[in-house]
């Protein structure tokens, strides 16, 4: 026969003869059906060794150049020079600067521009912004603003807080997030003019922000503010008693709160009820005067 019925079916094999050995044909491996979910064999990541030098406990690295980024006092110099001229260019085309009383301060948007411009890249960030109320009513009497000046590695180049009031004359009325603004405001200028004064002034222009000088305009004149309430003299020629003293002129009071924002931390910023009564303009001509000339020699 040249098939057989073999276990698995028919199939065919090879014709032999009586007393011959068959010769069987291999038989074939059948796969059996599996239910096993093969899985790829995940390929391991060989993570090179690094030939990077790691630090432990790696610390900032203390601030040891100046914002130009060098140690070297003639290249700050030349630098210097450098930039306050490439300043005048574009604060005068740009007319960020105000004139009071014959000389010229640079706005806000002067000094942060100068800030920007510097390879260390100068900016003020706010800390904080708080309310300023009367102890004795709990009246919002205005807002401080605390910034600092960083610059493009997070060193501080500068810090100021600067106040914005209600009694000014300027902001009388308004809404308390320009008020707020206002505070922050002339605190960044403030802190910038920390560490770019100096390039201001080679410059031409004043160090001190515009936004500080904010109720003086230019007529305003506080030279002989320190006056004394002179006694009347009747026909006779001799004196009679004193008149009462008159209230502060608003001048005084606005130039009084030009000086309280440049010297925060003096002990008469931090009388509380005086700068309430300051607020409302309720304080005498002589008081203001005086508090006018201790201030400027602060």
């Amino acid at each position: 026969m040249d098939v057989v019925f073999g276990k698995y079916g028919w199939r065919q094999i090879e014709h032999y003869t009586i007393g011959e050995k068959m010769n069987e044909i291999a038989k074939e491996p059948i796969e059996e059906p599996t239910n096993e979910i093969v899985v790829e064999a995940e390929v391991e990541e060989v993570v090179e060794p690094s030939t990077d030098i790691v630090k432990d406990n790696e610390q900032p690295t203390a601030l040891t150049q100046n914002i130009f980024g060098t140690t070297n006092p003639a290249d700050f110099v030349k630098k210097s020079q450098e930039y306050a001229k490439a300043l005048v260019d574009v604060v005068e085309n740009q007319k960020l600067y105000a004139d009071i009383q014959g000389k010229k301060y640079v706005t806000f948007e002067g000094w942060q521009f100068l800030g920007s411009m510097l390879p260390t890249a100068i900016t003020p960030q706010t800390e904080y912004t708080v309310e300023l109320r009367d102890e004795d009513t709990g009246e919002v009497l205005g807002y401080k603003a605390r910034v600092l000046a960083l610059d493009v590695n997070g060193n501080q180049r500068g810090a100021s807080e600067s106040v914005c009031m209600y009694s000014e004359r300027n902001w009388n009325g308004k809404d308390a997030n320009h008020l707020m603004s206002m505070a922050q405001t002339r605190a960044s200028s403030k802190a910038l003019r920390m560490a770019l004064s100096s390039i201001v002034k080679l410059a031409g222009y004043e160090p001190t922000p515009k936004e500080e000088m904010d109720g003086i305009n230019a007529s305003n004149s506080f030279k002989n503010t320190q006056t004394q309430t002179a006694a009347p003299t009747n026909n006779s020629g001799s004196t009679s008693e004193p008149q009462m003293d008159q209230m502060a002129t608003e001048k005084q009071i606005d130039y009084l709160k030009v000086l309280i924002n440049k010297n925060l931390e003096h002990e008469i910023c931090k009388d509380v009820p005086l700068l309430a009564s300051i607020n409302r303009g309720e304080i005498s001509k002589t008081k203001a005067s005086q508090l006018i000339e201790t201030l400027k020699g602060a």
